[in-house]
């Protein structure tokens, strides 16, 4: 019961989610709910009947190769980065399962390697997924924690059942069943708890997608040839001069194309620029503070501070290591 009352939520999560707004990171939110949902329905099944019907064996097994670059994707749009392209070729997997889903049976696949493969592969996108959350180094609340703490225990157990054999099957269903309520009671309560950004200020904007893609081309192309981010004065207004794009259009194009607002955006571009400096070798005569105003930052302790949230490292380590 309390396996199958986890089923029902994490699908009903899911649908909330897909059907709220139209950000990537709801999207890929909803549809890991969904096949979290399955997984668990899967497991439930298979307690109760170890000889279910193949087709549910293995569209369950779909499920499970979904989750770790769903997870992955999740990731990238909360730490605001851009998705990998062929982004579909990750669910080959899963596609391929379904496609073979008939001939995959239990003893001559799954319990010769397949099962295996299945939950190393998950566990691949996991450890890829939280270095890059944890490496970005920002807060983004405790209920995000709480929601990717859940997701991970889930799929982490049925790796410490069958490959470390130190858990039973159940772990998953029963643990996932007992947290998701209590993500579903924050979300009833708040039901902005996961955006990362607050109400729309943009509800009233007459502007088509063709439009918004047309900007964020302009913006991208602007900083890529002129460099305008190079003068420490760069702003808003200056940016919104430069490229013929009001202010409120261009905080409309960072904020729902490139998931940022713009010091981060013109930071992004300082720091790239810093890295390439502090290692090319006709610039090793440069001190750190020489780099950080050549690379558009008014203080070296404002560059120390945004070259070690981007890279991980402060300025020096980074020279250290990469000219090592």
């Amino acid at each position: 019961m309390l396996c199958w009352l986890g089923v029902a939520q994490s699908i009903l999560l899911g649908v909330y989610f897909i059907s709220t707004g139209n950000k990537r990171s709801y999207l890929f939110l909803g549809v890991m709910m969904l096949m979290i949902g399955i997984r668990v329905a899967k497991s439930t099944i298979y307690l109760f009947d170890p000889h279910p019907p193949l087709i549910i064996m293995n569209i369950g097994f779909a499920a499970h190769a979904m989750l770790g670059p769903l997870f992955l994707f999740y990731i990238q749009t909360l730490i605001s980065r851009n998705l990998i392209r062929l982004l579909w070729l990750h669910f080959l997997p899963a596609f391929m399962i379904i496609f073979l889903s008939p001939y995959l049976s239990l003893n001559e696949f799954w319990y010769r390697g397949g099962y295996s493969a299945l939950l190393y592969y998950t566990l691949i996108y996991l450890i890829i997924a939280w270095y890059l959350f944890i490496a970005h180094k920002e807060n983004k609340g405790w209920v995000i924690y709480l929601l990717l703490i859940t997701i991970t225990i889930f799929q982490i157990s049925y790796f410490s059942n069958y490959i470390l054999r130190l858990t039973p099957y159940e772990t998953g269903a029963v643990m996932h069943s007992l947290l998701i309520y209590a993500i579903s009671f924050l979300v009833l309560k708040n039901n902005d708890v996961f955006s990362q950004e607050k109400k729309k200020k943009y509800d009233n904007l007459n502007v088509s997608p063709q439009e918004v893609e047309r900007y964020k081309e302009k913006l991208l192309a602007t900083m890529e040839e002129r460099k305008p981010y190079l003068d420490p004065d760069f702003s808003l207004s200056k940016c919104a001069d430069l490229t013929g794009i009001p202010s409120y259009m261009l905080s409309y194009v960072l904020s729902e194309r490139l998931n940022q607002n713009f010091l981060r955006f013109i930071n992004a571009y300082r720091i790239e620029e810093a890295k390439k400096l502090l290692v090319a070798h006709d610039r090793q005569h440069l001190s750190i503070a020489g780099i950080s105003h050549d690379c558009g930052f008014n203080t070296v302790s404002s560059f120390n501070a945004a070259f070690k949230k981007f890279v991980g490292v402060t300025p020096s380590d980074y020279r250290k290591k990469v000219m090592a």
